[in-house]
């Protein structure tokens, strides 16, 4: 599924649902259509509210406020003379099984003003009001849930070729500029051990915008004409080449790889601990229960 195509099924009134594995760009994506859809009402001249929700912003301890707060939320959308746009991280962390025995009467009743915001209850379906959201996994929210509320679920997953994979670490790179020292055999290069590496497309994107730091604005240059910002900016990309690339990912997944195995090796050593002052434990008590 491409942003494109999410877009196409915002723009006739439903509701997207993103889902993925970590770091497969579902906020990425989910922003990306945010500011796509509202720079489409600007351009059409129809008011646009698009804005990010946070459960944290309205949970509270107080009986009944969190309700409240979403229902005056509710209010204020409707009452909004254009389009909102919702976008909601995390879902799984709202829409939590009404069948969950852990679910406190707070927590229920919140549950319920969601549905009322979104079924159609509290804010008429008629594309005035649409959402965004996104969640690792769907295994917690209930079948019922997801007839009920998302139009539409969309899964993301991780760049399918290395084709892919290159035009997204030369496009991340250069960022307006170009690469001039990386050729198009260089990127297909990069591209292939970019397919082949475990890397997710977040680590990628974090891994080639650290590369970029390099690119900084010295005090000598603050003030100084865009065309010589243009130019430094272009001299140090003229510096990256296939060579910079391949070791600065190598050098990250050799990094990770390190920190995963001293982790492990941590956890192996205090599940051992645990279980041996288990196993002291349970034979002292052995010996007090023999000498009674």
């Amino acid at each position: 599924m491409t942003q494109a195509e999410a877009l196409a099924i915002l723009k006739i009134g439903k509701n997207v649902f993103l889902t993925g594995e970590p770091g497969s760009g579902k906020t990425f994506t989910a922003h990306a259509l945010l500011r796509s859809f509202a720079d489409l009402m600007q351009q059409k001249g129809l008011p646009c509210w698009a804005f990010t929700h946070n459960v944290t912003d309205y949970a509270s301890h107080y009986q009944n406020k969190t309700a409240n707060e979403l229902s005056a939320l509710a209010n204020k959308i409707n009452s909004f003379p254009g389009v909102v746009v919702m976008y909601v991280a995390d879902a799984d962390t709202i829409f939590q099984s009404r069948k969950d025995p852990r679910l406190s009467a707070e927590q229920q009743q919140t549950l319920s003003v969601y549905f009322r915001m979104f079924d159609g209850t509290y804010i008429p379906k008629n594309g005035k009001f649409l959402s965004i959201m996104d969640a690792n996994y769907l295994d917690g929210i209930d079948d019922a849930t997801k007839s009920r509320l998302f139009d539409e679920i969309l899964e993301l997953t991780r760049f399918k070729t290395p084709a892919e994979f290159a035009e997204y670490a030369k496009r991340t790179l250069s960022k307006g500029g170009g690469c001039p020292s990386i050729t198009a055999d260089d990127w297909s290069v990069i591209g292939q051990y970019l397919f082949e590496s475990p890397l997710s497309n977040r680590e990628i994107g974090h891994v080639i915008k650290k590369m970029r730091r390099g690119l900084s604005v010295t005090e000598e240059m603050i003030g100084k004409p865009y065309a010589e910002l243009v130019a430094a900016r272009d001299a140090f990309l003229a510096s990256m080449n296939k060579d910079v690339v391949l070791e600065g990912l190598r050098n990250y997944i050799t990094t990770r790889a390190e920190i995963e195995q001293r982790s492990l090796e941590s956890k192996i050593s205090d599940d051992v601990t645990r279980f041996l002052t288990s196993l002291a434990q349970k034979g002292d008590e052995t010996k007090t229960d023999s000498q009674e």
